[in-house]
């Protein structure tokens, strides 16, 4: 017994197609002439406010923002390394040495 790929496709697919009509009735007795579906007005409001967000929405200044954010992140980490870096200077054997004036004086002949 052998079926064929077409035995099986046909019938699943009017299976599938008959569960989306059934699905999309509600939808369809709620259009008015004009095409536009009438909803509860609080579906409706809420609706409003996130289209209105997603209108808004803008691509460009939100990787702006994020760009801003990690400068000042980049610039504060910087910050915080420099200083670790004059406090070790300062903490150096070298540097409490006191030979910098002998330094500048061979360097001068």
């Amino acid at each position: 017994m052998l079926i064929s790929i077409s035995q099986i496709v046909l019938p699943v697919s009017l299976v599938v197609v008959i569960f989306i009509i059934f699905r999309k009735i509600p939808t369809l007795v709620k259009l008015t002439p004009e095409g536009q579906v009438v909803y509860p007005s609080i579906i409706s409001k809420q609706g409003g406010e996130i289209l209105n967000r997603i209108k808004g929405f803008s691509l460009t200044c939100f990787l702006r923002k994020i760009l801003v954010r990690m400068r000042i992140i980049t610039m504060k980490g910087e910050n915080g390394i420099s200083k670790c870096i004059e406090k070790l200077k300062k903490n150096s054997p070298e540097a409490n040495a006191g030979g910098s004036d002998e330094y500048w004086e061979q360097l001068k002949k």
